[in-house]
């Protein structure tokens, strides 16, 4: 008896008949319904049904992707446009967010994930979730989908926060060694974005690859010497997380630049720029903060030097934001 009534229930009754038709039609079927808590109800389990896969598989919803050159990727496109637009309204936000990847198909999991807006793995830090593999299929999706995926400019994201972790971490370790880093690491990402993206218009992209595309070129020696702004530039773009540094954290002693890495969220201020006689170890006892940029005008040579009441080395080699 219990079987047959949860069968006949609203919420199981308006599920088959969503299934039953195009999703580009759930928006005006749900409005003609009079209970709106079922239908919120039905529209948080098909959600979560997509997110564990079996909501993609359902042979009714690929048929209406039927003649397409990947009906899958059809449907996964419709669906998002079904979620993020014409569904909006209801409570879907947090339905999902920090559920994992299942073991069992995370390939096809992370190009699911690619579409589901509200889909989180964790809270903070989701890129940690991530692997180098993981962000290849990320986009390998995006060029499948020409590009048009609900988190294709997140995604771009991601990566670039991915590469620039990598030559973060190779701060600390002799010009050579971040030379290579920046040789070795923005490379094949900036040739898979262009891959990914070929003449599409889109600016996220572009600016991407841009910034992948400064990376690389601050392997090699500069042809004259780097002005202020230029050095700011290079602090911003392997601090990522943080805006351009203020010009009030900047130390100028000869041809070498130190900047305050961190400090760009602390709302402290430093004296002027100038000039000063302070050896390394003076500069870093004084006002600047933990992590700290050196930048070589004449060479464009940059390394990391740490505060030396900063423990465990004050995090230089990590995530900074």
């Amino acid at each position: 008896m219990a079987t047959a009534a949860a069968s006949s229930s609203p919420s199981s009754s308006l599920k088959e008949s969503l299934l039953s038709i195009d999703p580009a039609e759930w928006g005006s079927k749900v409005e003609s319904e009079s209970d709106q808590t079922a239908v919120e109800g039905t529209l948080q389990g098909l959600l979560r049904d997509w997110v564990n896969g079996t909501l993609e598989q359902d042979s009714r919803l690929l048929a209406t992707c039927e003649g397409e050159v990947s009906p899958l990727r059809s449907l996964r496109k419709k669906l998002a446009a079904a979620f993020s637009d014409d569904l909006s309204s209801f409570c879907l936000e947090e339905v999902v967010t920090q559920a994992p990847f299942e073991t069992a198909d995370p390939p096809d999991a992370v190009r699911r994930w690619c579409y589901i807006e509200s889909w989180m793995l964790i809270e903070q830090d989701e890129d940690l979730m991530f692997s180098t593999k993981d962000f290849d299929i990320m986009l390998d999706e995006l060029r499948c989908a020409g590009g048009d995926c609900p988190k294709g400019e997140y995604i771009m994201s991601l990566v670039t926060h991915h590469v620039r972790d990598k030559v973060h971490g190779a701060l600390r370790n002799s010009w050579s060694t971040l030379q290579g880093a920046f040789r070795s690491e923005p490379t094949p990402w900036i040739e898979k974005v262009e891959a990914t993206f070929g003449d599409t218009p889109k600016p996220w992209a572009w600016e991407a690859a841009g910034y992948l595309k400064r990376l690389l070129s601050y392997a090699e020696a500069v042809q004259q010497p780097l002005t202020e702004q230029e050095v700011r530039q290079r602090a911003s773009d392997v601090a990522r997380c943080y805006p351009l540094p203020d010009p009030r954290r900047i130390r100028l002693r000869g041809t070498l630049y130190f900047v305050d890495l961190q400090s760009a969220n602390s709302g402290t201020a430093a004296p002027e720029v100038e000039d000063t006689t302070q050896t390394d170890e003076e500069l870093m006892a004084g006002d600047l903060q933990w992590n700290v940029l050196r930048v070589d005008a004449e060479t464009g040579e940059m390394g990391l030097m740490v505060h030396p009441t900063a423990s465990g080395g004050g995090g230089g080699g990590g995530r900074a934001g």
